[in-house]
């Protein structure tokens, strides 16, 4: 199993390491657009994964689908789906939307 890491609050514990993107940024996200979110683990071996999840939809919450192929977290796979909220959110891609 896993837990979405609190983005912000922890760029905010590191001062600004992560140099997550604005809630501006996070407003603007379209789908198709890819974000970056940090998986935490429950396995003592590892702390955290950081993939990336296209967005298929924008509403309270976010929906996407897992864009990576786990190293860690090997019980997911890419198209998995994915739900969070824009505190999660390290990193945005803000390339070409598919």
């Amino acid at each position: 199993m896993y837990t979405l890491v609190d983005a912000k609050a922890r760029d905010n514990e590191l001062e600004g390491k992560f140099n997550t993107p604005t809630w501006q940024e996070i407003k603007d996200l379209s789908v198709g657009e890819w974000v970056k979110l940090i998986f935490e683990t429950d396995d003592e071996r590892f702390e955290a994964e950081r993939m990336w999840v296209k967005v298929t939809n924008i509403g309270f919450v976010f929906e996407g689908i897992l864009d990576n192929e786990p190293a860690i977290l090997t019980h997911m796979k890419p198209g998995d789906p994915i739900t969070f909220t824009g505190k999660h959110i390290i990193d945005i891609h803000k390339g070409l939307t598919q």
